[in-house]
């Protein structure tokens, strides 16, 4: 189309024609495809399956906040496909039941901005309601009343390494590791 279109606006300035009748042809519509799900990163059907029970066993415990906390993001960004910031600044005020559902088996669904500030709306699965309702009772609040607040929130922070009970300082470590790379290198 466009060599036809360059050809005959040559020929008109070379005056070998009067006027270009290729002005009065429109471009066709060009519908352009959804480029396919790239699943190349995704995790096989039973890694995805075995990592869920062994979160799910490790939710087991009531003292296992932090798992539950997990448990909660790894289902909304598994099941729901969220990426790490929509998950950051998801909101419960955006989480709804969906008019696609019934009162028997409801489906939920969340509105979050995503990647170029683009508002997409996306299922939530019931399992991750459910680990919705344990992660916010860890935090001491109810999940089917609240109206707003972030939905997933760490629940504790834990000290960094340097500090922990027992161990060396992290400016040991970096002389540990100083000594044994001068070691390694010879002399």
């Amino acid at each position: 189309m466009r060599a036809l279109r360059a050809a005959f606006a040559w020929l008109v300035d070379v005056r070998y024609l009067a006027g270009n009748p290729w002005k009065a042809v429109k471009d066709p519509v060009v519908v352009e495809r959804e480029v396919d799900m790239d699943i190349g990163r995704a995790l096989p059907a039973s890694l995805w399956h075995r990592a869920r029970r062994y979160i799910d066993a490790q939710c087991a415990p009531a003292q296992a906040r932090y798992w539950r906390t997990v448990r909660a993001a790894l289902l909304l960004s598994g099941d729901s496909g969220l990426r790490r910031e929509e998950l950051t600044v998801a909101r419960r005020e955006k989480t709804r039941p969906s008019p696609h559902g019934d009162q028997k088996s409801p489906v939920w669904e969340l509105t979050v901005i995503g990647k170029r500030n683009k508002e997409r709306t996306v299922p939530v699965s019931p399992a991750a309601i459910d680990a919705l309702r344990a992660h916010w009772a860890d935090r001491g609040r109810e999940f089917d009343t609240a109206t707003a607040g972030p939905l997933v929130r760490p629940v504790f922070i834990p000290l960094p390494r340097s500090r922990w009970p027992g161990t060396a300082t992290a400016r040991t470590n970096r002389t540990c590791l100083t000594a044994s790379t001068r070691w390694c290198a010879g002399p």
